[in-house]
């Protein structure tokens, strides 16, 4: 993965030139899914703040495409646990494999993540993409409950057979992206990522006395100096194998 835009930010380190690059998180996924093929399959499709208008669904017309989730509902065809029996599951499905698998937003609230990304690599095609989206810093919210927040290396760790051809940070909106680049390409390791609160963490007035918290809506509390803004890790993965 290498990068043409101009970096936001660089550094020239002694052993490394670090640079920031910032991403319409949108016109990103567009440019990833146009290398996709079908079927498709989205976990987690229920209708929700995050995909009200079904967006995932409208970017693939005339192609088969499948919604998955825990439950009935509005852009749901598909009723299964992903985390479930890789039997139950391809009974529910109308397709055994798919070329690409959407699975945004899902693996936070999966008790056993790891046998959720099982599934999806039995269920991706030989060759087929994944894009998987999960929040590395933000509030408890429960669909139905919330257990995990992940790194890039925390996703990677769950597919270790796929190789990630675009990883970047979103924020909650899904407009704006940035992603860390080690002398000219994209690289999020423990080298690059170590720069990390530098560039995201805030450090605000010593305690007790935090004014930036008066004003704010609800009842906040004074807890720490370092604050993390909510954003999420993306990837975007293909399965070994195909053509």
């Amino acid at each position: 993965m290498s990068s043409e835009a101009k970096p936001l930010i660089e550094w020239r380190l002694p052993d490394m030139t670090l640079a920031v690059e910032r991403i319409d998180v949108q016109a990103e996924i567009e440019r990833l899914v146009a290398r996709v093929s079908g079927p498709v399959l989205q976990i987690g499709s229920k209708a929700s703040i995050l995909d009200r208008q079904a967006k995932w669904r409208s970017r693939f017309p005339g192609v088969q495409f499948v919604g998955l989730d825990l439950g009935a509902g509005a852009n749901v065809d598909a009723v299964g646990d992903i985390s479930g029996s890789l039997p139950s599951l391809r009974r529910a499905l109308p397709v055994p494999q798919f070329g690409f698998i959407i699975c945004a937003h899902v693996l936070e609230h999966v008790r056993q993540p790891w046998l959720a990304a099982k599934n999806i690599a039995h269920l991706l095609k030989p060759g087929g993409h994944a894009f998987i989206t999960v929040p590395w810093v933000q509030g408890f919210h429960g669909y139905p409950d919330d257990y995990w927040r992940m790194s890039f290396q925390g996703v990677r760790s769950l597919f270790d057979d796929f190789s990630f051809e675009s990883e970047f940070y979103s924020g909650a909106a899904e407009t704006v992206g940035y992603r860390l680049l080690r002398d000219g390409k994209a690289e999020h390791s423990l080298a690059t990522l170590s720069n990390e609160g530098d560039l995201f963490q805030l450090m605000i007035e010593p305690m007790p006395a935090q004014p930036i918290i008066e004003g704010q809506p609800g009842n906040k509390l004074e807890m720490s100096r370092l604050y993390m803004p909510a954003c999420s890790v993306n990837l975007f993965a293909r399965k070994a194998g195909g053509r």
